[in-house]
């Protein structure tokens, strides 16, 4: 398994410059140069932010200067290329040259976070900084008993519900309810496992948009194991870490993952999963979905997503999307439990250890008021009276120079929009935004809210704060997934093909030691197997 970071040369080279009383001074690049400014100059590293434009009318640069002057920011651009960002910021982390404010997939890579951590490389977020600022204190206070660290929590989650923690499924599976009718085959309400697999197959074999050829996947998604994850192995109860036979173990390896991905094999085999689901982004199995290729589809509910999927939906569509789709949040797995999702956030924002707390108290500022009805509308419409303007029944519209193709403050936001992700806007639509929801936002937004349930599976949260080495080397989803894939798409002996998987990672990953790991954080945490 190939670790992104080599803990001995890292060390070596934060050794050396603790000695040589070097300091983060934003430098980047080549690691040698410094770049200074008197403005207050704050380096960010986003994946794709590119520099504000030059010229004074464009929407980078009102945005540049209205945070310089709001916030006395005066922004640096890092560009983290989305293809090569986790190479990019290794470099910067080896030449420590980290920018002040930067992209982090914590969940994905626990490793490098805690490593990232120990090596002094980046900086906590005071307590007395995030709890004084009442927008970011609602996001942060949700995590800080599990993700904190000795007590400091060192990022800022990218949630996907800022302010409501109580939530159902953000992940579900939409599906042609017009298909559905025409196959005989819609599933009951509240929906079973069996409901999904009888449409989805109905789907490959019933030839629901009547072209006479067979050539509809029954279900598409995204983004490999992203898919088959929410898709099935979440709904069968598989987590991180599972007890199991008196002992945790990692719940890709336990008996409900093998239950689950035995299905998978067989709906793949028989041509129900769309099979580019390895390869494809969640965009083209979306637009497979939008344009009759297949009968359903793995996709985020938050109110963002749907949106911008009605509006593509009705350029492919005549009827609406109303009228054609339906939602299923979640199923009863085949043991007659429904089980809700474990986390609800991936990335975050870190802060280089170079970042001043003068500095920081800025950049928390600009994040707090990004989270506000204020900012929000900012970043979408701009300023009203210059860049948006309210009709006489409250319809917002855009003052553009090009009347014939009128666009709003954010649409022309290019180089600047993945700013936005500083602050996590998806669920939470203030009254502005919920009275021009269309029907079918609202009805999604309703699901993601109120089909609340209580969680049904053995808890794996904890193992988040642990963090060690020997722990975070199992992500056994991630080094292990094409091994895994082989026995979903090509074993012609399941059985065999499943307990060779098992006795690989066994061998491999150390699983014995992690797993006498995880049983002392828990006895320490009190957390009892049940839970």
């Amino acid at each position: 398994m190939k670790i992104r970071i080599n803990i001995i040369i890292i060390a070596t080279l934060i050794t050396a410059m603790l000695l040589s009383g070097c300091q983060n001074n934003n430098s980047y690049n080549d690691g040698e140069t410094a770049q200074t400014s008197e403005m207050n100059t704050i380096t960010f590293g986003l994946i794709g932010l590119q520099n504000a434009s030059e010229e004074s009318d464009s929407t980078s640069y009102k945005i540049h200067q209205k945070i310089l002057e709001d916030f006395d920011i005066n922004i640096e651009v890092i560009t983290l290329n989305k293809d090569t960002w986790k190479d990019e910021l290794d470099q910067m982390i080896a030449q420590n040259s980290l920018p002040d404010v930067f992209f982090h997939d914590i969940t994905d890579d626990t490793m490098q976070y805690r490593q990232l951590i120990d090596l002094g490389i980046i900086r906590d977020i005071p307590k007395s900084m995030w709890t004084k600022r009442e927008n970011l204190a609602k996001v942060i206070s949700w995590y800080e008993d599990i993700y904190s660290v000795d007590g400091k929590m060192y990022f800022v989650p990218r949630t996907y519900q800022t302010f409501d923690q109580t939530h159902g499924a953000s992940y579900a599976i939409l599906y042609r309810k017009d298909w559905a009718y025409l196959v005989n085959s819609l599933p009951s309400d509240p929906p079973h496992f069996s409901d999904v697999v009888n449409m989805v197959k109905a789907f490959v074999g019933g030839d629901p948009d009547g072209n006479d050829v067979k050539d509809t996947w029954g279900i598409t998604g995204g983004n490999g194991y992203e898919f088959i994850n929410y898709a099935f192995l979440s709904s069968f109860g598989v987590r991180d870490w599972m007890y199991e036979d008196g002992k945790w173990i990692p719940g890709i390896l336990s008996s409900q993952a093998k239950e689950s991905v035995a299905w998978i094999s067989q709906l793949y085999k028989e041509g129900a999963i769309d099979q580019d689901f390895t390869q494809q982004s969640q965009q083209a199995a979306l637009n497979k979905f939008i344009t009759g290729k297949a009968g359903a589809c793995l996709v985020n509910i938050y109110p963002e997503q749907i949106k911008s999927l009605e509006e593509k939906w009705s350029v492919y569509n005549t009827d609406s999307i109303s009228q054609t789709v339906d939602i299923i949040p979640l199923y009863y797995a085949p043991d007659g439990f429904k089980r809700n999702e474990v986390e609800t956030f991936s990335t975050g924002t870190m802060f280089s250890a170079g970042l001043s707390d003068s500095d920081m108290e800025k950049v928390l500022d600009l994040i707090n008021w990004m989270y506000s009805e204020e900012g929000r509308l900012y970043f979408e419409y701009g300023i009203e009276g210059v860049d948006y303007s309210l009709s006489a029944t409250g319809d917002i519209l855009p003052i553009s120079t090009d009347d014939e193709n009128p666009e709003f403050f954010g649409e022309k936001n290019v180089e600047y929009k993945p700013l936005e992700n500083l602050a996590s806007w998806n669920l939470d639509f203030p009254e502005f935004y919920l009275n021009r929801m269309s029907v079918f936002q609202s009805y999604a937004k309703d699901i993601l809210e109120n089909d609340i349930w209580a969680y049904s599976y053995q808890s794996e949260i904890f193992t988040n704060g642990m963090l060690t080495p020997e722990i975070c080397v199992l992500n056994i989803e991630t080094v292990a997934r094409d091994m895994l894939y082989d026995v979903i798409m090509t074993s012609s002996d399941f059985e065999t093909s499943w307990n060779d998987f098992v006795d690989y990672c066994y061998a491999t990953f150390n699983v014995e030691k992690a797993s006498q790991e995880v049983a002392q954080r828990a006895l320490e945490l009190g957390i009892s197997a049940g839970d």
